[in-house]
């Protein structure tokens, strides 16, 4: 069989699929794009988009030149995405200019999408079938789209496969697809349908498309400028996007991610009093150009195309976790906060290298690397796996390791410190000496040599004791189930038979229900003293919605002011959106009367036996969102809320809402 093959950089391996594009989310949510866009699109003109669903975020990318219609002024909204228009609508949403040489058989010069296929081959996220094809005409399906989805935005694996489970169709999704089906469905990012069906090849609309990628970049900044309050800070609810060089960004917090794509170039970034909950993921910039200023960050990861990128963390800046899956420079440069945690090298291409300069905690090498440590850095712990066999560090002078661990052929280079050498393996060198060299459980003699050129594959030395390496340290991991329902601790690294004490405390409205290994109960206490086996261990806590039985007609709580004519008649508290659809909007100081506290919690509408979820609070108006019998499309289809409920708004009177 043939596959398309779609490089991520994100993964140590290439990914076969067809698409990055699937059906996500509601069509209300709208793009934010801040200054310069480009404004050559058709706008206004496109002839065949009113009163459709997808009419404001088509008008507003297709204004900014982020998408564009046909030569006879249509969008053709309906009209399944071929690949050629994927990588289209993709390049133009990240700001990707930069263009290869590209040798496929059915992509000419001449070809209008020639150029946008040049750039997605740079950006390295495709490389053509097996046969030497693009083939650009194709169409798209969700599944396809929802691998390539989960590793472009780095959304987190589930052991707990409820979501993926849960289609009446879930049988044909194949096994290599559901992990990314159920990561999106997740995340947030996808629903299925009406009857319960996820349609896994089913070919997705150009308005569809447009509506997800306004959900995947989230607010955009894509033009060189100073964005964020001066004092005080802003909420951002979903994700941002940085797609251009000179792009200042501050006193943010960030629910979502932060997305530094390969449009900054070699340009620079820099974010001042950033919060970023998410992840961060830099996929751009240059030798000298990303900088984080007294911000906080929980996860950074790095994939730049060319393995050349700085990262300076400054002032009050603390970053949980480094991932880095390409070269990079990692500099902490007059810092005062906690700077860089625990770095991971996993993936790098061959002639990539990583440079070190600070004060690290604990680096770990899983893949083979040409390492620097530069300045005066101070690494806690540095551990080579196994698996990254051929690996070399090269150490300043001034530099020192407090305890180094070999368990894969490496060769140290250079004048720095190391206190204490744990070398597993018999493949390894020293230009200078540790302090203390302990091979294979016995500690070696310490050479007698002006000259440096110290030991390899065990070097001469007596047994001064057999002194035994400390036991190995193995990772313990601890998440949440879901995200929202609490907090846990006792995360972290620790040998062999320690006993830990691991805690899990709900979040406001959930309880707690257990503590899982994959399928297997540990227990079900919410703290209790675990035992660190000799692996890396993944626990979960799981969490539930504590029930609420609290509930108040609908019309004691409708927001005053607001009402729509239907059929002749008013009906209070509705705002028409469009047609056939409809904001039902609460008064939250009545909701507040009524339910008390409600943050932890959401409003669930009941109508005739059937619920809608709430869309959430917006200063002093909750919002659900419904549809009556003459909508154009099912709610479930816009991300809405999970049925399609045909119902008029006359009939919301007889509503009730309640609190879970």
């Amino acid at each position: 069989m043939n596959s398309f093959k779609w490089g991520i950089c994100f993964k140590s391996f290439t990914v076969y699929v067809l698409a990055l594009v699937l059906l996500l989310g509601c069509g209300f949510f709208n793009i934010t794009a801040f200054a310069g866009n480009v404004t050559g699109g058709q706008g206004t003109a496109l002839s065949d988009i009113e009163g459709h669903w997808a009419k404001d975020q088509v008008l507003d990318w297709s204004a900014k030149g982020l998408v564009s219609g046909y030569d006879d002024g249509s969008f053709k909204p309906e009209r399944g995405v071929s690949r050629a228009e994927f990588i289209t609508f993709v390049n133009r949403a990240y700001g990707l200019t930069a263009k290869a040489r590209v040798d496929f058989s059915d992509v000419s010069p001449q070809d209008w999408f020639a150029d946008e296929v040049a750039k997605a081959v740079t950006a390295g996220y495709i490389s053509g079938y097996e046969d030497g094809t693009m083939r650009p005409a194709a169409g798209i399906s969700r599944l396809e789209a929802a691998v390539v989805l989960e590793k472009l935005l780095k959304l987190r694996s589930f052991e707990d496969e409820r979501w993926v489970t849960g289609f009446n169709d879930s049988e044909a999704i194949p096994v290599w697809g559901r992990e990314y089906v159920n990561s999106v469905i997740a995340g947030g990012y996808f629903s299925g349908y009406p009857d319960g069906t996820f349609k896994p090849d089913r070919v997705i609309t150009r308005a569809e498309t447009v509506v997800l990628l306004s959900k995947a970049v989230g607010r955009l900044y894509n033009a060189p400028g100073t964005y964020g309050p001066e004092e005080g800070s802003e909420r951002v609810a979903g994700n941002v996007t940085v797609s251009a060089s000179g792009v200042t960004l501050q006193n943010l917090v960030i629910e979502g991610d932060l997305i530094l794509t390969a449009g900054i170039g070699d340009g620079d970034f820099e974010a001042n009093g950033l919060v970023v909950k998410g992840r961060t993921v830099v996929g751009g910039g240059g030798e000298e150009s990303v900088v984080f200023n007294n911000t906080s960050l929980e996860e950074l990861f790095v994939c730049v195309m060319d393995g050349k990128v700085r990262v300076i963390a400054r002032g009050d800046t603390g970053i949980g976790n480094a991932v880095l899956e390409s070269g990079a420079f990692l500099q902490e440069d007059g810092l005062t906060g906690e700077g860089f945690g625990n770095v991971q090298v996993m993936v790098l291409k061959p002639g990539e290298s990583i440079e070190l300069e600070g004060d690290f905690e604990r680096v770990s090498i899983d893949a083979a690397v040409a390492m620097s440590i530069t300045g005066k850095t101070v690494i806690g712990k540095l551990e080579v796996s196994g698996k990254a066999e051929g690996t070399k560090i090269d150490t300043e002078k001034d530099t020192l390791i407090e305890s180094l661990i070999l368990d894969g052929a490496t060769h140290v280079t250079g004048r720095g410190n190391i206190k204490t050498a744990y070398a597993n393996t018999k493949a390894y060198s020293f230009e200078k000496d540790p302090d203390k060299l302990i091979v294979e459980g016995k500690q070696e003699e310490k050479k007698e040599s002006s000259g440096g050129g110290g030991g390899g594959g065990g070097g001469g030395g007596g047994d001064s004791g057999g002194e035994e390496p400390p036991p190995a340290s193995y990772t313990l991991t601890l998440k949440v189930q879901p995200e929202e329902g609490g907090t846990v601790q006792g995360a972290g690294s620790y040998q062999q038979g320690k006993k830990v004490v691991l805690t899990a405390t709900p979040n406001s409205g959930f309880s707690f229900v257990n503590w899982t290994m994959g399928d297997k109960i540990v227990s079900t206490a919410a703290s209790f003293e675990y035992t660190m086996p000799a692996s890396n261990t993944t626990l979960t806590a799981n969490f539930e919605p504590v029930p609420v039985t609290d509930s108040a007609p609908l019309s004691e709580l409708f927001r005053e002011g607001v009402s729509v004519e239907y059929e002749g008649k008013s009906c209070p508290g509705v705002r028409q959106l469009v047609l056939g659809v409809y904001n039902v909007e609460l008064d939250m100081e009545k909701v507040k009367k009524v339910f008390g506290e409600i943050e932890g919690h959401e409003l669930v509408l009941t109508i005739e036996g059937k619920r809608v979820k709430g869309e959430g609070s917006e200063g002093e108006v909750y919002t659900f969102i419904i549809k009556d019998e003459y909508a154009v499309l099912p709610a479930v289809q816009r991300g809405i809320q999970d049925e399609d409920i045909p119902i008029n708004p006359m009939t919301l009177a007889q509503g009730t809402v309640s609190l879970q």
